[in-house]
Order: structure tokens, then C-alpha cells, then sequence
């Protein structure tokens, strides 16, 4: 009885392996006709799942053939304009991805045993010249199914692009290959970066981000972008990366970067390294006011009050028109006023002198600099409250009923 059982099974699966194999016979035959990629899928479904068709190169490059078939007869007929809408650019350059999918899928099983009973590659050369014919395709494609707003498909594309030029097997055959050089790579990374930023896939943004970075990218967009990624998808670390990769590339134009580097410092309380950071700028840069602003903030965090207001005044002199060292360097004089206020005699009389000595001047100090940081950048409205409080302290009646009118517009 085990003997028929066992027998029986035997020609169950004989017959199962035939039954795929003319499958695959099947759908070859609809590729050489001319069939969609659908419809040799749909042909195909079974052997794809079958352990014996499965596994064999031949398989897979039949949907992957049928993809790429497809996309080179609509090149001609793109080229004599006969797309009638988007819609027809779009499907032709969706071919690629799961054309790229399939032969890669071929290539992973790309072995046959010779009469010799060695290992040999039965399809990998065909694959891997497809690809070096196609490559400048994905380029295009990406680029436009991103002005299609079709991102996670050009994302694909991008990636694709990107996955090719960096494959042992075609660095001797892409070496010649403008496209395929670092310089353009980093740029095919950052736009793959924007369409993953569109659809909000942000780990993939940043991932593309870095990636353009690492091939050579250094336009400011790239970290500006990489940093308000990281931002969005509250990753810190992440965009204190992007922070120090731009700062000595634009660090002296933009102040963005050593803020990001240490408010990174500050929020883990590194004062030490907050200051590193922020003398090796200045010795780099001496000039740039935004840095002493930010060695100014770094001083307050730590406790140093005064060193903080001396940050603020360094920077107001060598700046006269940057509204946060004005701000700054008010702010920090009215509130060295408020400490004092706090520990004013209690006695009327002692209190008057104190007040006329130690505060007003102070004060009186901070004014000037307030309205000029509020000439300077009025969108502050920070700037208005002391100012309206540093009025009422001096009982100046009249310009504390102008900034009040101020507030209100």
C-alpha cells in the first residue's frame, strides 16, 4: 500500500513539474507575440510560486524581458509623438521598475550545471547588458514621473539608477558612462530624496539625503533640506548630522548650522563643547556677529549671566544692523535690571535710591538697543513686551502707550 502511495505521489509531482513547465513554455510564447506584461503575468502566476520554475533564470526573465520589450517599442513611439496624454509617458516609464525587479530576481538564480557538471551562468550577461542599455532610461523616467507627481515611482527609478552604477558587475561597462559617474549620482540621490520628502516616507529622505551627500552633493538645499527632514520626523541626532556636514562648507553665510551643532550640545548640557564649537567658529570667522549671539545663548544655559551680556554687546559691535545682537544685547540688560529688582531694599527710601542707581541706568541702557532691534526685525514681538515693561519701570507714560498701540498691530 506505501509502494502505490509512494508511487502515486511520484507522478503527482512529474505531472505538477510538466503542468509549470508549459506554463513557462505559454507564457514565453505571449512575450513573443506581443502580450502586455499583464498578461504574461497573469500566464506566468503559477511557475513564479513553484519551487522547480522558481528557481530557474529562465522564469523570471520572461515577465522581465516582456517589461522591458514593451518600454523600447514605446520609445518609438514617444519619439514620432504619438503618446496622446501624461498617462502614456507615465506607463511606459513604470515598465522599468518591475522590469529591473524581475531580471534581478534572474540573476539571483542564474545557475545551470554544464555537461561538465560545473556551475555556469545561463542568462547574467544578457541582464546585466540590459541594464547598462537602459541605465540612462531610469534617469529620465524618474525625472519625469516626479513632474507627474508620481513620486514613489520615481523614487524607484532613482533608486534603481543608483543601485546599478554601484553593482561590480557593470562598473567596467558604466565607467565610460557620464551618467553613471558620482556627479550626477549625487544628484539623482537628492532627488530621490525630494519625491520620498513629498509623500512623506522622511526615514527615506533622509537616507537619500545622506546618500547624496556621500557621493559629492554640497548645494546648501541638500543639508538645509536633509535638516528640516529630520526635524519633521523628530530625529535629533540626524539633523545635528546635517548640521555638521554643512558647517564648514556654509557656516560663514548662514548661522543655522553652528545653532543647530549646539542647541544639540546645549539640550544634552555639553557646555564644553557648545563653547569648542562655537570658539572655533569665531576663530575662523572673527567678524560674524551671529556667532557671538550664539556664544552669548550658550553662556546663559550655563549659568554666566555676564559673560553672556559681553557675547551680546561684541556682537551688536561688530554688527550695528543685526536685529538678535541688538535684541540680545537688550534683553540681557533689562533682565540684569529684573536680577537686581529682585534683591532691592525693602525700604521705601532705599529702595528709591537703588532703583535711580543700580536699575534705571541699566534700564535706560537697554532701551535704545530694544527699538533698534525692533526697527530691525519688528516681526519680534518679544521685543515689544520688554520694551513696554522697561517703560513702565521709568513711569514713561507716553512711550509706554505707544508700544501698547504697537502691540496691537
Amino acid at each position: 500500500m506505501k509502494r502505490i502511495t509512494l508511487m502515486a505521489l511520484a507522478l503527482g509531482i512529474a505531472a505538477c513539474a510538466t503542468a509549470q513547465q508549459n506554463v513557462v513554455k505559454d507564457a514565453q510564447r505571449a512575450v513573443k507575440e506581443g502580450k502586455n506584461l499583464n498578461e504574461v503575468i497573469n500566464i506566468l502566476t503559477p511557475a513564479l510560486s513553484n519551487p522547480e520554475t522558481a528557481g530557474s533564470s529562465d522564469t523570471w526573465m520572461i515577465p522581465g524581458k516582456a517589461a522591458y520589450d514593451r518600454f523600447d517599442k514605446l520609445i518609438a513611439n514617444k519619439q514620432l509623438h504619438m503618446f496622446k496624454n501624461a498617462q502614456d509617458t507615465i506607463n511606459q516609464n513604470m515598465l522599468l521598475v518591475p522590469a529591473y525587479e524581475y531580471y534581478m530576481k534572474a540573476l539571483a538564480v542564474d545557475t545551470v550545471i554544464d555537461k561538465k557538471g560545473k556551475p555556469k551562468a545561463k542568462n547574467s550577461k544578457k541582464i546585466l547588458d540590459t541594464f547598462v542599455g537602459h541605465f540612462n532610461d531610469y534617469y529620465t523616467a524618474g525625472a519625469e514621473l516626479y513632474n507627474y507627481q508620481k513620486y514613489d515611482d520615481a523614487y524607484k527609478a532613482f533608486d534603481i539608477m543608483i543601485k546599478m552604477a554601484q553593482m561590480p558587475q557593470l562598473k567596467k561597462d558604466l565607467a565610460k558612462n557620464p551618467m553613471a559617474q558620482d556627479s550626477i549620482l549625487c544628484g539623482v540621490a537628492f532627488n530621490q530624496g525630494l519625491a520620498a520628502w513629498q509623500v512623506e516616507r522622511l526615514d527615506d529622505a533622509i537616507s537619500s539625503f545622506l546618500k547624496a551627500i556621500e557621493l559629492g552633493y554640497d548645494k546648501k538645499a541638500v543639508f538645509d533640506y536633509g535638516m528640516s527632514v529630520a526635524q519633521a520626523a523628530g530625529k535629533n541626532d540626524t539633523l545635528f548630522i546635517f548640521a555638521q556636514k554643512a558647517l564648514p562648507i556654509y557656516g560663514k553665510e548662514d548661522s543655522q548650522y553652528i545653532r543647530q551643532i549646539i542647541n544639540h550640545y546645549i539640550t544634552a548640557k555639553e557646555f564644553d563643547k557648545a563653547f569648542q564649537a562655537i570658539n572655533t567658529a569665531i576663530e575662523q570667522d572673527p567678524t560674524n556677529s551671529q556667532f557671538y549671539v550664539v556664544k552669548g545663548i550658550i553662556s546663559e544655559y550655563s549659568g554666566d549671566f555676564d559673560a553672556a551680556t559681553e557675547s551680546y554687546k561684541k556682537a551688536f559691535a561688530i554688527n550695528k544692523k543685526d536685529g538678535d545682537a541688538a535684541y540680545n544685547y537688550g534683553r540681557s540688560l533689562y533682565e540684569k535690571a529684573s536680577r537686581l529688582s529682585d534683591a532691592a531694599p525693602t525700604t521705601q527710601a532705599e529702595y528709591a535710591v537703588y532703583l535711580n542707581e543700580k536699575i534705571k541706568p541699566l534700564i535706560n541702557e537697554a532701551i535704545p538697543l530694544l527699538e533698534t532691534a525692533y526697527q530691525l526685525n519688528p516681526d519680534n514681538k518679544d521685543i515689544l513686551s520688554y520694551l513696554e515693561q522697561a517703560y513702565y519701570v521709568l513711569g514713561d507714560n507716553k512711550m509706554y502707550e505707544d508700544v501698547q498701540k504697537r502691540k496691537k498691530y
